[in-house]
């Protein structure tokens, strides 16, 4: 879903306020260890308040039963699954953002979609040309916002599993295989501009970035009502 005609761009006040943030982060980045998780929880419940049916789902969601003996991918942790990308695999970093950001999410764009917005964090990729096809995790979707695309002919891919691997399952947090896999879209993002994308059950990939460049963006977290 494309949100692009109804929900405000970001004001140049934010904007400048938001690299303000990237810019001291360097220490704060939030990749896929232990703690991610649990920040996205705390995120959750500090967004819809603890008790809620959305932190009741998000609770659901955060239950990630990755089983190595039916997995379509390998899971982060297994040094093998880097070694075809190592030389091409982006770094992608997760940044909170602060009660400034919030606030403007919580005001100007939560009241104008039907689902639940359950956290808000910058995603910066870097150093590389791919993110490998993935589904995501602790959300049914991602509401993006990209201040810099990584490049002039970066897609966000889409793709179904190929019949041989179908008995297979995409997991969270593994990276699953170009060759198990058949693209049947794709699509250029613009620069700020509001996309939904469908992350938690859809497998997606980022190829095409100029690894010299930044792919940021805002990503509000949404579950489904």
């Amino acid at each position: 879903m494309d949100y692009r005609t109804t929900l405000p761009q970001i004001p140049k006040w934010l904007e400048d306020h938001i690299y303000e943030i990237i810019k001291k982060s360097d220490d704060s980045q939030i990749r896929y260890e232990d703690e991610f998780q649990d920040r996205m929880e705390e995120e959750a419940a500090n967004w819809i308040g603890r008790g809620d049916k959305e932190l009741e789902a998000i609770s659901e969601i955060a239950k990630l039963d990755y089983n190595e003996d039916d997995t379509l991918g390998l899971h982060f942790s297994n040094p093998k699954a880097y070694e075809t990308y190592n030389t091409t695999l982006a770094k992608f970093d997760f940044i909170p953002v602060d009660d400034i950001v919030n606030q403007w999410v919580k005001e100007n764009i939560q009241p104008l979609i039907k689902e639940s917005v359950v956290g808000v964090n910058l995603q910066v990729m870097h150093h590389g040309s791919i993110i490998t096809p993935h589904v995501d995790e602790l959300r049914h979707q991602a509401l993006n916002y990209q201040f810099e695309t990584g490049g002039d002919n970066v897609t966000t891919s889409y793709y179904e599993v190929l019949p041989e691997y179908q008995h297979l399952k995409a997991y969270p947090r593994t990276l699953i295989p170009y060759e198990r896999l058949k693209k049947i879209a794709e699509t250029i993002i613009p620069a700020r501009t509001w996309v939904c994308l469908n992350v938690m059950s859809t497998i997606h990939s980022v190829d095409g970035m100029d690894s010299t460049k930044r792919r940021i963006a805002l990503s509000v977290s949404v579950i489904n009502e």
